[in-house]
């Protein structure tokens, strides 16, 4: 729900000429939180089951948006394979509806700064999510993300644990009608990045904790420290020349 404050907001912001490039972004990935959700629901519901989920068993089994994949490795690498992967890929999903959608706060800090300066500079802002549409349209709505008009792209990716591909990113960029070399990538693994690339777009690497390990080569800037992101310089490497 948008406070009065931010109307108030919204109203003081000068209108500004929409630039040739755009910036866009995974939802969960990078103001969601998926990777952190899914290792406390899978911890809690394998507790119970006598096993000790480690952040690292994320890192290993579960950084693919293949849910049904991810859980499958998960288990196996557990030596758990006589749970059932379709009950837990059930229990999970349900779990980050409920968890992403309830218990997410509006984007701030240096991530919120950036998305502002994009805006201060007409920069259209797009949202790549591999969600069910309603839940990542939710997780929108509580992040704040509508009241700073960015677009949503769902992608049904089903089974593809190559999520997202070019294509993913190429389709946001004709949805906006802006060329791909004018569009700016944040990625938040190494998919999300390679893809990216491969549809000619700058990206810039923020990884988590959980995919820092990856290899991110090719990225214009790799953010070690979102808390101390330069946005400026990050908003150039993203869109060169993006105040043209």
């Amino acid at each position: 729900m948008t406070t009065a404050a931010e109307q108030q907001s919204d109203r003081n912001t000068p209108t500004v000429a929409e630039s040739a490039h755009a910036l866009l972004f995974e939802l969960e990935g990078l103001v969601g939180s998926a990777r952190q959700a899914t290792y406390e629901i899978l911890k809690s519901i394998l507790s119970e089951h006598g096993i000790d989920l480690q952040p690292v068993h994320i890192s290993r089994y579960c950084l693919e948006f293949s849910m049904a994949a991810s859980v499958e490795s998960l288990l196996d690498g557990l030596g758990a394979t006589r749970m059932s992967v379709d009950k837990l890929v059930e229990d999970l999903q349900s779990g980050l509806a409920l968890q992403l959608t309830s218990q997410g706060q509006p984007v701030d800090g240096q991530l919120a700064a950036l998305l502002d300066e994009a805006r201060a500079n007409g920069l259209p802002l797009a949202a790549l999510s591999g969600l069910p549409r309603p839940s990542a349209e939710a997780l929108m709505d509580s992040l704040g993300l509508n009241h700073r008009n960015v677009k949503l792209t769902v992608i049904d990716h089903q089974d593809d644990e190559h999520f997202p591909r070019a294509d993913s990113w190429l389709k946001i960029a004709k949805l906006l009608r802006k060329n791909p070399f004018n569009c700016g990538v944040i990625a938040t693994s190494q998919v999300a990045l390679k893809s990216a690339l491969s549809a000619g777009m700058h990206s810039v690497a923020i990884p988590d904790s959980y995919t820092a390990f990856e290899d991110f080569s090719g990225a214009d800037l790799i953010v070690e420290d979102v808390k101390e992101m330069d946005v400026k310089q990050v908003l150039s490497r993203l869109c060169p020349h993006y105040r043209d």
